[in-house]
């Protein structure tokens, strides 16, 4: 009985893991640069290649100014404005779209000092 306490009271703390200020900080550079269309932006809060199981991975600021209409949609820059990033797991953190039929999420991991954004993830994949 005392382990399944331990065990909720462990996932709890997951939920309400407290969102480092640096993340705070690449997060809300990500978001503005996706509502503005600023790769340059993007760009300084991404680490290369960033990774993805629905698209191509993309190697660099180049590749990335070429990929940002196909990963970021009108509909998804959309689902993404005031989305907060949420607790996954090591270290990880994502934002989700709200958009209920996209099931993309965009990963962010703490690289030396910063956090980075680093994944695209389909997670129906």
């Amino acid at each position: 009985m005392n382990r399944l306490l331990a065990l909720f009271l462990a996932a709890g703390s997951l939920v309400g893991q407290e969102v480092p200020p640096a993340l705070t900080k690449a997060t809300s550079t990500f978001l503005a640069a996706i509502a503005t269309d600023n790769i340059g932006k993007l760009a300084t809060v991404s680490h290369f290649p960033i990774k993805s199981n629905e698209f191509r991975p993309v190697a660099s600021k180049v590749e990335l100014q070429k990929a940002f209409p196909i990963i970021f949609t009108k509909e998804r820059k959309a689902g993404l404005v005031g989305q907060t990033p949420v607790f996954r797991s090591n270290g990880v953190y994502s934002l989700t779209s709200k958009e209920q039929n996209d099931p993309i999420q965009f990963l962010f991991k703490k690289f030396g000092n910063e956090f980075r954004f680093y994944l695209i993830d389909n997670i129906n994949e």
